[in-house]
């Protein structure tokens, strides 16, 4: 996939870059798309309509994370402008996960589709 091969793209020049105490927060993005996709997969060959809606409305906390992500980076880079390029390839990374999530939703929509014949709402209930 491109995404993939962005991310490690990306994962290379970030290793001759200054380190960037950051990691750990853009793993946890990815280990959340990941978990979504792995959802929805499974969904798909189950036909799991519960399972599928339960990822769509699960992208909105990947999105929550992932502006919690770009906020971070952005703060670590103005506050330290050495390390501004390795912020940058850190943030084109969280950028691939989210892309992730939101493939994982849109796999999500269709297995509702084929099972019930409907879309899920264009709007996801409003957070308390």
């Amino acid at each position: 996939s491109g995404v993939i091969g962005l991310i490690v793209t990306r994962k290379l020049t970030l290793a001759d870059l200054p380190s960037v105490p950051l990691i750990d927060i853009v793993v946890d993005l990815g280990k959340a798309a990941q978990a979504a996709l792995h959802e929805v997969n499974n969904a798909a060959a189950q036909h799991d309509v519960a399972t599928a809606e339960k990822v769509w409305s699960g992208d909105e906390k990947l999105d929550d994370l992932y502006l919690v992500v770009v906020n971070r980076i952005s703060a670590h880079a103005g506050a330290h402008p050495h390390t501004i390029d390795a912020c940058t390839q850190l943030h084109f990374i969280a950028k691939a996960f989210e892309r992730i999530g939101d493939q994982a939703t849109n796999l999500a929509e269709i297995v509702r589709f084929q099972a019930i014949g409907t879309l899920p709402p264009l709007e996801r209930p409003k957070k308390a």
